[in-house]
């Protein structure tokens, strides 16, 4: 099936396709957004939904975002905090300090 004519909204399109501030915005665009779906793919094994119905496809996308989401959380959130926490621990350990959390370090040890 070919057409003879484009149709105007499409034109309008390809125009608006080779203006620089379109290619700025798409280039952005495969920066947010391809990752997340080639994680999905990749990552997770989400090629093809494994239900019928829209419905429950949009369920089981929601799914896999959540885990997406929660799974880049924890890289962003827990992980500088654990690392931070066992550098800490090591130059305690290192230099032969008490590390232990239940010690106050502001209290006097006059007592």
């Amino acid at each position: 099936m070919s057409r003879a004519e484009e149709d105007a909204l499409l034109a309008r399109h390809r125009n608006w396709m080779e203006t620089e501030r379109a290619k700025e915005a798409y280039r952005r665009r495969s920066e947010v957004a391809e990752f997340p779906n080639a994680w999905l793919k990749e990552r997770m094994g989400v090629r093809k939904f494994r239900v019928r119905g829209l419905r429950k496809a949009r369920a089981e996308l929601l799914w896999a975002l959540l885990a997406y989401n929660i799974a880049q959380w924890i890289r962003l959130a827990w992980k500088p905090a654990a690392r931070a926490a066992a550098a800490a621990f090591l130059i305690c350990f290192q230099a032969n300090l008490d590390c232990r959390p239940s010690r106050d370090p502001c209290a006097s040890s006059d007592t």
